[in-house]
């Protein structure tokens, strides 16, 4: 609100003040009676004229305090209340939050399943061809797990393992360890099972799943060799499965990982990539020795009866992009029934963007049951040492 229309306001209120005072003042004279008439109306003269110059005087100090830039007095009116009854205070409708829950605590034994390390679901064995089955499980619980914690069996098919087998290590919570039992596959064909858990140094169970109490399992496939045709016993990229592949570290499950550097690993595919780049598309074994002095991976055929004229071939090299790669191939053989192993050749494969064709003479073997052995060594270590055998077999 500005300066001047407050003093526009405060000169209409005293001028209606002063009207007020005079009426007031003529309403409460006497009765005219002589001389008193004249006394009053010099007495309302003179009240009159004061009016107005108080009036005056206020407009003019106002006037003053505009030019001045002093400050007027602003009058606030004060609010009433509707009615002298006290307000009522209207309650919240709003629902009240519950607190959230408290979070559940985390039992003290307690295990995750990482990956089945050896014989992944639905791996091919041979009738009684002994194996290492090996998990990779995490300690997700709160307690630590010491070295009488024990792998044990608790239904299923035992495969001829052992009731229990100690994990042998301390895993803290969060770390994660490899436990293995060897086993043996029936002896007849068929698919199996058998459930493991861990079991803690109080003798009590636990597993994984949501509550701690399920198992984890082996599961293989048992097939017997005099099923298979002989041309596909002869195509050793075919028939990769029924071969016994083991390495310095033990059984391999059949088909391997494909990247597994330190125990070895066979995988197979039909799209192998030479050194050069080159993508071929016949089946083909992807062979990996394991880590360490000596390593090695080998697969063990079952026989082969050997006509006259027959030949083994393959073509052999370092998959690509391993550029470090430094490994000896072998072809190896006994006889059936017999424990004696003979070399039929050897071959030194570096990453040189070349590939070699190899074509062994079986002429002298003719007429005989044989079981073919494919190695490769590592030749000091198998960081890069990832090959292959293109379309390996008897022709």
């Amino acid at each position: 609100m500005s300066k001047t229309f407050v003093i526009l306001i405060v000169i209409f209120g005293l001028s209606m003040l002063g009207l007020t005072i005079v009426v007031l003042g003529f309403n409460n004279l006497p009765s005219k009676s002589g001389s008193a008439v004249d006394q009053t109306e010099t007495v309302q003269t003179m009240a009159a004229a004061q009016t107005q110059a108080g009036i005056n005087t206020i407009i003019a100090e106002l006037t003053e305090g505009v030019k001045t830039g002093l400050t007027p007095i602003v009058f606030t009116a004060t609010a009433q209340p509707a009615n002298s009854q006290t307000a009522t205070t209207i309650p919240s409708t709003t629902t009240p939050v519950p607190p959230p829950p408290k979070p559940t605590s985390v039992p003290c034994n307690w295990a995750q399943f990482i990956t089945d390390v050896t014989y992944p679901d639905n791996s091919i064995l041979r009738p009684n061809a002994s194996f290492t089955k090996t998990w990779r499980l995490k300690n997700i619980g709160s307690c630590t797990w010491n070295p009488n914690y024990a792998v044990v069996f608790v239904s299923g098919n035992s495969m001829s393992g052992p009731a229990a087998v100690k994990i042998g290590d301390y895993v803290d919570p969060g770390g994660t360890i490899d436990v293995s039992v060897n086993l043996i596959a029936p002896e007849n064909e068929g698919t199996y099972t058998g459930n493991w858990m861990l079991r803690n140094d109080y003798g009590q169970n636990f597993g994984i799943g949501a509550n701690a109490s399920s198992p984890f399992w082996v599961k293989i496939k048992v097939e017997d060799f005099e099923d298979v045709s002989d041309e596909d016993l002869r195509n050793f990229a075919i028939s990769y499965t029924y071969a016994d592949w083991r390495s310095t570290t033990g059984s391999l499950p059949v088909p391997g990982s494909g990247d597994d550097f330190k125990n070895g690993s066979i995988t197979q595919t039909d799209e192998p990539a030479f050194e050069n780049g080159y993508t071929d598309d016949e089946p083909t074994l992807i062979t990996i020795p394991s880590d360490g002095s000596n390593g090695m991976i080998t697969g063990h055929y079952p026989a082969i009866r050997i006509n006259s004229g027959d030949r083994f071939r393959s073509i052999i090299g370092c998959s690509y992009g391993f550029d470090g790669c430094d490994a000896t191939f072998q072809l190896n053989y006994n006889l059936k029934d017999s424990s004696a192993i003979y070399n039929l050749g050897s071959w030194h494969e570096k990453y040189d963007g070349m590939v070699r064709e190899i074509v062994v003479d079986l002429n002298s073997l003719a007429g005989k049951d044989v079981e073919f052995h494919l190695i490769v060594n590592n030749n000091g270590d198998s960081h890069e040492d990832r090959v292959f055998w293109l379309m390996p077999g008897i022709d």
